[in-house]
């Protein structure tokens, strides 16, 4: 079973909202995977292309995000929710200028792993000791699907945390 799917069944087991910053290649390659992320949990804009924005011409950037709202469309039939994490959190002004002008919410995060590159898997107990000690009261935590440990420590992050914080949606905290 993919991560994703292990994910969604994890957050649904113990009804935790998330929020999934998608790409375009992930879209197009994962077609059911992404219906059943947006109709579980919210799904916001991470691009097309998965890069640097502030190197993009403002032109560029507005087709890519467009693009990426209407590729969602088609596959899932629904409005994208305006919401954007930008690729590897680089962002400038004018950016923000481009997304607040088109109705998007800015996320960035404040606690984060190494999960973030395909088989470069550092294991369920490094995720679990690096990223519960950076939580705190309105944190967000980035986490990524790319590895096999972010899934087999999902639920002891959760059962860590939940006793100490209440679990909100991002809708929640705009």
């Amino acid at each position: 079973m993919p991560s994703d799917l292990e994910i969604l069944d994890i957050l649904k087991e113990y009804n935790v909202p998330a929020t999934f910053f998608l790409e375009g290649g992930f879209v197009k390659d994962n077609r059911d995977v992404v219906k059943r992320i947006s109709d579980e949990q919210i799904v916001g804009n991470h691009t097309m292309l998965h890069k640097n924005i502030t190197k993009y011409t403002n032109e560029e950037f507005i087709k890519d995000i467009d693009e990426f709202e209407a590729l969602y469309k088609n596959i899932t039939g629904k409005d994208l929710t305006k919401y954007f994490r930008p690729p590897m959190g680089f962002i400038n002004s004018e950016k923000r200028k481009i997304l607040y002008d088109r109705g998007y919410t800015i996320f960035m995060w404040n606690c984060k792993i190494y999960d973030y590159v395909h088989n470069d898997d550092l294991g369920k107990k490094y995720v679990i000791d690096t990223l519960l000690p950076q939580v705190k009261s309105g944190s967000i935590i980035l986490l990524h699907t790319l590895t096999d440990s972010v899934p087999e420590a999902l639920g002891d992050i959760i059962n860590s945390l939940k006793d100490k914080y209440q679990f909100s949606s991002l809708e929640e905290l705009v």
